[in-house]
C-alpha cells in the first residue's frame, strides 16, 4: 500500500448551479500537475460522469470516481461512487436506503458552517450514514469552522477527510487528503472507514478569502438569473447532463 493524494470535492463547468468556468479536462490536468492519485467530481444535485474523463483521467496516472453533492431536504451530503439513483433522493430515510442497497462512500461537507447547506444539526441525527466528515478547504486562521467539525469527529470516533470543494482552479491543492490505500476504490473506501488518513491543508488569506467568495457569490448569481429567464433552455440543459453519465 501506498499513500495516495485524494480530493473527494471539486467542481466543473458542467454544473448548472455555480458557474465554474473550468471543464473537467481542464481539472484533471490541473490535479496531475499537482500530484493527485484520486477524484470525485461531485456537481451539485446532478450526477455527471463521462467514461471519456475517466479515461483522460487514467492516462493522467488518476483514478476517478463518479460522484455528486446532493441536496437532501437542502442540505449537502457527499457520495462518492454515486449512481442515477442518488438524484432521486429527498430524505434522510431515502439516503439510509440508499447506502444500505450501494456501495458508496457517504461524506458530510463542510457539516458545521454556517449557513443553511450545511447539515449542522442533522450531523448527529443521522450520524449513522456518513463514512467521514469533510475539512473543507475554505477557511482563513480568523475563520474556521472545521475546528467544530475536528473536535465532533474526535468525540464521535469518526474519520475526517479534507476536500478542495473546488470552484476555481486556484482552490485545488490547498487542502486534500492522504489516504494510505492501493489505488483501487475498494481499498481507499475501508482506509477511509479505517482511518487510515491524514489531512494536508493550509488557511486562506483573509482577503483571499473574501475575493473568493465575492467570485463565487456573482457566479451562482448569474446562473440563477440564467435559469430564471430561460428555464425551459435549463430544464432540457440538466436532462442532457444527466445523461452525460456512463459507465
Amino acid at each position: 500500500m501506498k499513500w495516495l493524494q485524494v480530493d473527494f470535492h471539486m467542481h466543473t463547468s458542467d454544473c448548472l448551479y455555480d458557474g465554474v468556468p473550468h471543464t473537467a479536462y481542464q481539472l484533471i490536468d490541473r490535479a496531475a500537475a499537482l500530484g493527485f492519485d484520486v477524484l470525485s467530481i461531485t456537481n451539485h444535485r446532478h450526477l455527471i460522469f463521462s467514461e471519456s474523463w475517466r479515461t483522460y483521467a487514467r492516462d493522467r496516472g488518476i483514478l476517478l470516481l463518479p460522484g455528486v453533492e446532493a441536496s437532501i431536504k437542502h442540505k449537502h451530503v457527499l457520495i462518492i461512487n454515486a449512481d442515477p439513483d442518488a438524484e432521486k433522493l429527498r430524505s434522510f430515510e431515502d439516503l439510509r436506503v440508499y447506502r444500505n442497497s450501494h456501495n458508496a462512500l457517504i461524506i458530510a461537507p463542510h457539516p458545521l458552517y454556517p449557513g443553511s447547506i450545511s447539515l449542522r444539526k442533522r450531523l448527529e441525527a443521522n450520524l449513522d450514514l456518513f463514512d467521514a466528515l469533510e475539512f473543507n478547504a475554505y477557511y482563513t486562521r480568523q475563520f474556521n469552522p472545521n475546528l467544530l467539525a475536528a473536535r465532533f469527529a474526535r468525540d464521535h470516533v469518526m474519520p475526517l477527510v479534507g476536500g478542495s470543494d473546488t470552484h476555481r482552479l486556484s482552490q485545488l491543492g490547498r487542502t486534500y487528503t492522504m489516504i494510505q490505500a492501493r489505488p483501487e476504490m475498494e481499498s481507499i473506501f475501508q482506509a477511509v472507514r479505517e482511518g487510515r488518513i491524514k489531512i494536508i491543508t493550509q488557511p486562506m488569506l483573509a482577503m483571499e478569502a473574501i475575493g473568493l467568495a465575492v467570485k463565487l457569490r456573482r457566479a451562482k448569481m448569474r446562473m440563477d438569473l440564467r435559469r430564471l429567464f430561460r428555464p425551459t433552455r435549463n430544464r432540457r440543459a440538466s436532462r442532457l447532463r444527466s445523461a452525460h453519465f456512463t459507465r
